[in-house]
């Protein structure tokens, strides 16, 4: 196989179910957005959360093009993935920087971001040499990438108002 074109059932899946959850994600925003606004590093790490669904839609649309040769694929999957590493990284650091009265909590975030961009890029670099299986780690990338901006959605929705 020289493309992703057996993918695209998971992408078009993906790229619907992302869809939704980025609207939930501006609905818990916005209820809860003047709280997050007073406390220090909660916009960062909202951001950060829709970086990375945003990043997930994004790839899955790039990916659900025809015709794409698995270099082609590796390339985008790599641009996104280190864009989306060098603003969320900024964006988790500034926040624990910020948020100094939860250090603990932005450490396990900066931590779940990094962990989660390890398969974009396994899967990226597989993929721009040639080989299908990186679709497999950029699956499970993009997996890591949504539990983590549900977790925080429940975080702006439910545990800011504890």
């Amino acid at each position: 196989m020289n493309d992703m074109s057996a993918w695209t059932d998971f992408f078009a899946a993906m790229v619907g179910a992302t869809s939704a959850l980025l609207g939930l994600f501006f609905v818990s925003l916005s209820l809860n957005l003047s709280t997050i606004l007073a406390n220090d590093g909660l916009p960062e790490r909202a951001m950060q959360a829709l970086l990375q669904l945003l990043a997930a839609l994004v790839v899955g649309l790039l990916l659900l093009m025809p015709g794409q040769s698995l270099i082609a694929s590796g390339l985008e999957i790599l641009l996104v993935a280190i864009l989306m590493g060098l603003v969320g990284t900024v964006l988790a650091v500034r926040g624990l920087r910020r948020g100094k009265d939860h250090r603990a909590d932005f450490i396990r975030n900066l931590a779940m971001v990094e962990i989660s961009l390890v398969p974009w890029f396994v899967g990226g670099f597989l993929l721009l040499g040639g080989n299908a299986v990186g679709g497999y780690w950029l699956a499970v990338g993009i997996c890591l990438s949504i539990v983590k901006a549900v977790i925080d959605s429940w975080v702006f929705l439910v545990e800011i108002n504890r």
